[in-house]
């Protein structure tokens, strides 16, 4: 290895300013990559280059780093100033799909991959053998769509209310009101119960295959609190917070910002974007302002990265079997309840409370199943708190640490004052609750069930 051309390649800085739209952040926004993975790419990136620069033969980039140097190409002076460190001019040429060249390209491929191992060592997949970020994610994915699995539920109840009404008709009509309510309530609770730790199982095994990829073990702060809260605006939140703690913003208003004309330049990018947007105007609003910052790239590329994963993991054969087998057991439970239903109306007898349960039995499905759709990688960040950042506090220290693991608590009083006087309920606490409506379901339908025997089907 040529050490003299390689750790000025290392040492190459792709933003020489904190843009809010630099090459980092464009790279990143772009292709909807975690910071890590954005960095990671680079490196990869340098190497390829270091190989076309030194050696005398054809090298081939992957689909990764291809993306790097068509992004890099863009910005000309850099990409001039970087081959004046190489000391040749590196062409892009890209593949015709003529046959003739494909053997040529095939061993420019095996040649890269000899050539990468000699002088850096076994070559990541995630950077040289998958086709994009998402495909770094190996789990198979499933052709079936959720519509289908939500229409193939719908058609279960309808026949299972069928068959049940015709062959247990005189089961059913054979359990007065109280007992049916309660063994009802008893089957609702145990259901959910034994949802919550089904799932609990399956999605701690899939945050163990996510944790063998290198990006899922070097996620950001920001990162991480997106994937805790789902909302974006938790992450400004923290960062909001530091500029007024720090003087540079101002709660002028119940719900205003006014920003300091002049302020030193901040180290994080995000920092500056803020500030830089707050100087557009002589005062935002709080709403304004947070839904022009939620547009910002430096900003969007974090949910736009975690969205990333999450359909990787939702549209996997593994979730798609597990929310099946949610939504087969919660049809056939609410089968139960609609064949009372079906019974009493076939017997004309009252059943105003029975429905009135089953609708509600049917919105509380509804809503577990979105939390479960919705918190996917809930165990992802539940990780980080438990089990990563404990065992390594000094690798995770600064604000952006703190505000993930202590939530709101962390907001300044000024700052949460604000929140809340606007009614902003999406702020976090520090509590690890997956599931945590489960129990909650299961005895609000119980005790709805309990009362008011008079209509149910009986």
């Amino acid at each position: 290895m040529n050490h003299e051309i390689w750790n000025q390649i290392e040492h190459f800085e792709f933003d020489h300013t904190k843009s809010g739209y630099g090459f980092i952040t464009r790279l990143a926004f772009e292709n909807n990559w975690t910071t890590f993975f954005t960095l990671k790419a680079i490196e990869e990136y340098k190497k390829f280059m270091y190989l076309a620069a030194v050696e005398n033969v054809m090298v081939s980039p992957s689909k990764i780093v291809d993306v790097v140097w068509h992004q890099h190409l863009i910005f000309t002076q850099s990409y001039n100033d970087f081959c004046r460190i190489l000391g040749k001019k590196i062409e892009h040429i890209p593949s015709t799909h003529n046959p003739q060249e494909k053997e040529k390209f095939e061993k420019a491929v095996v040649k890269t991959k000899e050539l990468y191992e000699r002088n850096f060592g076994e070559q990541p997949k995630e950077f040289w053998f998958h086709q994009s970020f998402e495909d770094s994610f190996t789990f198979k994915p499933s052709k079936v769509n959720v519509v289908s699995q939500v229409l193939l539920a719908i058609g279960i109840m309808v026949i299972g209310v069928i068959l049940f009404s015709r062959y247990l008709y005189d089961f059913y009509i054979g359990i007065n009101n109280p007992e049916f309510l309660f063994d009802f309530a008893l089957l609702v609770t145990v259901s959910f119960l034994g949802l919550t730790i089904y799932n609990r199982i399956k999605l701690k095994k899939i945050a163990k295959i996510l944790f063998t990829n290198p990006a899922i073990r070097n996620l950001n702060a920001s990162e991480l609190i997106y994937i805790k809260t789902n909302h974006l605006k938790n992450v400004i939140h923290g960062y909001l917070n530091n500029l007024v703690v720090n003087r540079d913003l101002r709660i002028v208003s119940r719900n205003s910002f006014e920003a300091e004309e002049e302020y030193e330049e901040y180290e994080q990018t995000e920092f500056n974007v803020i500030m830089d947007v707050c100087n557009e105007r002589t005062s935002w609003k709080y709403e304004h302002l947070l839904i022009n910052l939620e547009q910002k790239p430096i900003f969007l590329k974090v949910k736009n990265s975690v969205d990333v994963i999450k359909s990787a993991v939702l549209n996997s054969v593994s979730f798609k079997k597990q929310f099946f087998v949610n939504l087969l057991v919660l049809s056939v439970v609410s089968t139960v309840g609609l064949t009372r239903a079906f019974i009493g109306l076939t017997r004309e007898k009252p059943i105003f409370f029975i429905v009135l349960i089953n609708i509600a039995l049917i919105v509380i499905s509804i809503i577990y199943l979105r939390y479960l759709y919705n918190n996917v990688l809930k165990e992802v960040s539940g990780h980080y708190e438990k089990e990563i950042i404990p065992k390594d506090r000094t690798r995770f220290d600064g604000w952006e640490w703190n505000y993930f693991l202590l939530g709101s608590s962390l907001l300044s009083i000024s700052f949460t004052y604000l929140l809340e006087s606007l009614g902003d309920q999406n702020t976090f606490n520090s509590s690890h609750d997956n599931f945590s409506c489960s129990s909650s379901c299961g005895s609000s339908c119980g005790s709805s069930c309990g009362g008011g025997c008079g209509g149910c089907g009986n």
